[in-house]
């Protein structure tokens, strides 16, 4: 496992992204302001990874992308997921 996460750190920021989008299952977005930068943050997941892309709609770039094997990145998210229920 620690192969895969060296690998994909090595990729280019552009690569890392193509891996993400093609390979990995979309979780859930949330919002993160950094000083006067905002971020729009995609969480996904593969396997025992997960992987977040930050991105700035502001100036369009990708910030960065982040993966870990820490499940607790999920809690991040837990606020934005909305459950209706039917009666």
């Amino acid at each position: 496992m620690k192969d895969q996460n060296h690998r994909f750190e090595q990729l280019s920021l552009e690569r890392k992204c193509r891996y993400i989008l093609n390979h990995c299952t979309f979780v859930a977005t949330r919002f993160e302001n950094q000083g006067k930068r905002k971020f729009r943050i995609n969480l996904y997941h593969q396997g025992s990874f997960y992987y977040e892309i930050w991105y700035n709609s502001d100036y369009h770039y990708i910030g960065e992308v982040r993966i870990t094997q820490n499940r607790s990145i999920v809690d991040a998210y837990a606020s934005t997921v909305q459950l209706q229920f039917i009666d």
